[in-house]
């Protein structure tokens, strides 16, 4: 992990209290293996990686191509008590395989390799898989984060791709990042945040961020 701050869910509501107070975070130097093509004023504000052993789970909701191929003899030889124990077997056993095509084609999370992820200004960048994928603050339609399970969650909505989910301990530091970045200063009132600001009652009010500045992405 590279953020400079402290650790996990203190750290998350930390940065929500900054942000909405109009406190910019400090940049930091991009990991060496991120793509060198970023937009204008593009700046890198956290690294977590497995390299600097943090553990996130990196996950995609959508459906798959699945084809069923029936199995079974093409012939069978006995009595017609047995052949109508096998393909009556194997009409059961082809319906089994057709609902389980169905179910593992329709859409639902799929987890990948995750190495990577960076957090910007701008959007966030994931390495999976060997490749960089990088999603803009600007197409993100939904932004929710999970606090009743062990590990934090975030879930990404957007208007043309397949949302995203993040969890583990700095998941909930990401969302705060992010949702600022999508939303601005309106992010101070944004319920998915809400558990983070009841276990930080420092953090800045509404009213109060208002009173500080009224701009919208402070970070562009």
């Amino acid at each position: 992990m590279r953020v400079k701050g402290t650790g996990g869910w203190t750290a998350a509501a930390g940065l929500d209290r900054d942000l909405a107070a109009g406190i910019e975070r400090e940049a930091i130097v991009p990991p060496p293996t991120m793509p060198p093509h970023r937009a204008p004023g593009e700046r890198v504000l956290a690294e977590f990686s497995r390299a600097r052993r943090v553990a996130l789970r990196y996950e995609r909701f959508h459906g798959r191509d699945v084809e069923y191929l029936p199995g079974g003899p093409s012939f069978v030889f006995g009595s017609p008590e047995l052949v109508g124990a096998v393909v009556a077997g194997t009409a059961a056993m082809r319906m089994r395989g057709r609902r389980k095509a169905r179910t593992m084609s329709a859409a639902q999370w799929h987890e990948y390799d995750l190495a990577t992820v960076v957090v910007t200004t701008h959007r966030l960048w994931c390495q999976s898989d060997g490749d960089w994928k990088n999603f803009n603050y600007d197409q993100i339609a939904l932004v929710e984060l999970d606090a009743s399970a062990p590990a934090p969650a975030l879930t990404l909505g957007f208007y043309a791709a397949n949302s995203l989910r993040l969890s583990g301990e700095w998941a909930a530091w990401i969302a705060v990042a992010v949702a600022y970045g999508a939303y601005g200063r309106n992010a101070c009132t944004l319920p998915a945040l809400a558990p983070l600001r009841s276990a930080n009652p420092s953090a800045a009010t509404p009213a109060a961020a208002t009173a500080v500045n009224a701009r919208g992405r402070s970070w562009r």
